[in-house]
């Protein structure tokens, strides 16, 4: 009879399903392989991050689950594994997971010694959902990075367009200080050829040529109006692309954009009191860029270059001698929007002051008989809001009328422009209009008839004001105010009577000059009033 003791071999087998129902509890999965790198165990968690069943993986070779990546340790990790040099080997790689998707893990492993020579038994954990909890942290820090660089660059820019006297060195301004900042690597500026419906460059920085071979339209029927620029145009809205690499619309100009590495972009309608001048495009290496708070942000850069550029076009018409005039006729206006046109009589819009919001006080003079027709306008037009006579004493009466977002006189003041004359008469509509020699007139015009689709173009051309203020005013000064005008006018302004607060009362200067107080006043309104007179009064022109 042979009898052999078995103690220590059933102790080991023990010992060993105590080990591998430890390993069973373990979250992160858990393997080994033999020398010839086969699966020789496996744990639940394993077995349940892979797209094969436990049979399927046992006596499977270790590149089932970990690809490539299982085989591709260099040769000098393994000498030091193998000298003691080195405890644990760690590498990151993709795996298909039981539903297909991919998912990324790390593994680390160490040597272990079979029967078949050397193996590995390793700990593998799923790591997709850190990766991207640490790449989301990653792009939130860029974020906040680029926010404060943005915020620093927009009151940058906004300093800096204030000192510049014309809308070139306005955009180009703008620009340089995009593409110089950590945050942004290309800024371009485009407007709209109102004959071809082409956008052309009217100023780049951070990166030249890059528009040479490109073509972009506004026309909702040609392909390359889709895109962010095209759309920005004909939307008034910022629009932002946040992968470059994958969004449809940059497909027409998809081989010149990816030799550049950008990878989002933002265009910003450049726009003041409905009107855009242009659309700014900014360029970024980063990916989701232009989400939220930064968005906003550089949204705003197309408001405050809108109404830099307004400022400078209106600051140019009110210095420059130079303008072009376009006088409009709108033949048949009354009848258009049903109103009777055989009323005799003349209105007269003589002045139209902003008052914010787009909306605008309009005053002018009305012929007593054209005051029904006066009245049935502001019925029938949306924009016409309320008219108020302001004296009806005389003939022609004085009004005031207050109008919400003219649709003309809106496009004109934005363009820093003003109508110089208009007047309805007979059931016609007669204007011109007064505009800068930089601005666009077809902008203008197009304006005109989109409101009054019949208004004919009677002329356009360039003239020269002939600015007499100080001339007017100094006639005023010299010969319209009587002795105790002036006299009165001066000692209030020496007096301190228009500082603020006041260094002297109405009553104080009148003792001092030995007459009433309302007797000032009355002296002072009349004064006042000629010199308003002379310096409002429209000017001449050639």
């Amino acid at each position: 009879m042979y009898c052999q003791d078995v103690t220590e071999r059933i102790k080991r087998e023990h010992q060993l399903e105590q080990f591998e129902r430890m390993i069973e509890t373990v979250n992160d999965g858990v393997y080994a392989t033999d020398g010839e790198g086969l699966f020789v165990f496996v744990n639940d968690a394993f077995v349940s991050m892979s797209a094969h069943t436990r049979a399927e993986l046992l006596g499977a070779h270790g590149s089932t689950f970990f690809g490539d990546a299982f085989v591709d340790t260099d040769q000098d990790v393994w000498h030091e594994l193998l000298d003691g040099e080195r405890d644990v080997v760690e590498f990151e790689t993709d795996i298909v997971a039981p539903d297909g998707q991919t998912r990324n893990v790390h593994n680390q492993f160490v040597l272990l010694d079979t029967e078949s020579g050397t193996g590995r038994v390793g700990v593998t954990r799923d790591i997709t959902e850190r990766k991207a909890h640490l790449r989301e942290l990653e792009r939130h820090r860029e974020q906040l990075a680029a926010l404060n660089s943005l915020n620093e660059v927009v009151s940058e820019i906004t300093n800096a367009v204030i000192s510049q006297s014309t809308r070139e060195e306005i955009e180009q301004t703008v620009c340089e200080h995009l593409a110089a900042a950590d945050s942004y690597q290309f800024a371009w500026i485009g407007e709209v050829d109102t004959h071809t419906n082409m956008v052309s460059l009217r100023a780049e920085a951070g990166v030249e040529g890059y528009l040479d071979e490109i073509t972009i339209s506004v026309d909702p029927k040609d392909e390359r109006s889709h895109g962010p620029t095209g759309k920005a145009f004909r939307t008034g809205r910022i629009q932002t692309t946040q992968d470059l690499d994958t969004d449809a619309r940059y497909e027409p100009w998809r081989g010149r954009v990816e030799s550049y590495g950008w990878r989002s972009s933002a265009a910003i309608p450049i726009a003041h009191d409905g009107t855009i001048y242009g659309v700014l495009n900014v360029y970024a290496d980063r990916r989701q860029a232009f989400e939220r708070k930064e968005r906003d942000v550089i949204a705003q850069l197309g408001e405050v270059v809108g109404h830099a550029i307004a400022a400078t076009e209106r600051k140019q018409a009110l210095m420059s001698d130079e303008v072009t005039e376009l006088a409009f006729s709108v033949p048949a206006m009354l009848s258009s929007v049903g109103v009777d046109p055989t009323t005799d009589g003349q209105i007269s819009f003589d002045y139209a002051v902003p008052t914010g919001n787009e909306g605008f006080l309009q005053y002018g003079t009305v012929d007593t008989v054209a005051l029904p027709t006066l009245e049935a306008l502001v019925e029938r037009l949306p924009h016409f809001e309320s008219v108020r006579i302001i004296d009806d004493a005389v003939d022609p009466a004085r009004f005031e009328l207050r109008l919400s977002a003219p649709p003309v006189v809106s496009a004109v003041a934005s363009h820093g422009g003003y109508v110089q004359q208009s007047t309805i008469e007979g059931g016609e509509f007669r204007m011109t209009i007064h505009l800068p020699t930089t601005v666009t007139a077809r902008r203008v015009i197009d304006a005109v008839r989109e409101a009054y689709p019949t208004a004919q173009l009677l002329r356009r051309r360039q003239i020269t004001r002939s600015d007499d203020t100080l001339t007017r005013v100094h006639r005023v000064m010299t010969h319209e105010l009587t002795d105790r005008q002036r006299a009165v006018l001066e000692t209030a302004v020496y007096s301190g009577f228009f500082n603020w607060p006041r260094d002297a009362s109405g009553a104080e200067i009148a003792a001092t000059l030995g007459v009433s107080a309302p007797t000032f006043h009355q002296h002072l309104r009349i004064a006042q009033r000629k010199l308003f007179d002379s310096v409002f009064s429209v000017p001449a022109s050639t």
